[in-house]
């Protein structure tokens, strides 16, 4: 596959995962953004879960290449950092597949620990979500996600509890 149109996938996939989030986001909607063939998509990934981690880690390897930008030898500790910490909601800003990353690290986290089966770790972590939400512009659709998984995750707890 040509670098451009694979370039185009994983943009269009950041797009669409920044709007709809991971669960909504469809390869068929990717499709259409990207303007390829559903079956071009997959040419370009495994599955919708690569997809997402290839476009997660081109955005954090793009940010990884401005942090590095900021190192200068010649300049002390203090220094540098403070123009990472000028710099990084500049990025954050801009970027905002990264930034639903970071903003939402308990969200995230819970929906791995449900994959790998451990559930009391997910509910955990939606309740520390939903305790703090972040303050993100796609933070509301994140609540109201997180919300209803954990009312399902406690509604499947209540129904296990009962059969034995």
């Amino acid at each position: 596959m040509e670098e451009a149109k694979r370039q185009r996938i994983l943009e269009a996939a950041t797009k669409v995962f920044v709007k709809e989030g991971y669960k909504d986001a469809s390869i068929d909607e990717i499709a259409r953004v990207a303007d390829v063939a559903k079956g071009t998509v997959y040419l370009a990934c495994e599955s919708k879960a690569d997809l997402f981690y290839q476009a997660v880690h081109l955005d954090l390897k793009a940010w990884g290449a401005q942090i590095s930008r900021f190192v200068d030898p010649r300049m002390s500790a203090s220094e540098i950092i403070a123009k990472m910490a000028q710099n990084g909601p500049v990025y954050l800003a801009e970027h905002p597949l990264t930034r639903g990353l970071f903003s939402g690290a308990h969200y995230g986290l819970a929906f791995l620990l449900m994959k790998r089966g451990d559930l009391p770790g997910a509910e955990r972590h939606l309740e520390a979500f939903l305790a703090k939400p972040p303050a993100a512009p796609e933070s509301e659709r994140w609540v109201r996600h997180a919300q209803e998984t954990l009312r399902v995750l406690r509604q499947s707890e209540a129904a296990d509890g009962h059969d034995q």
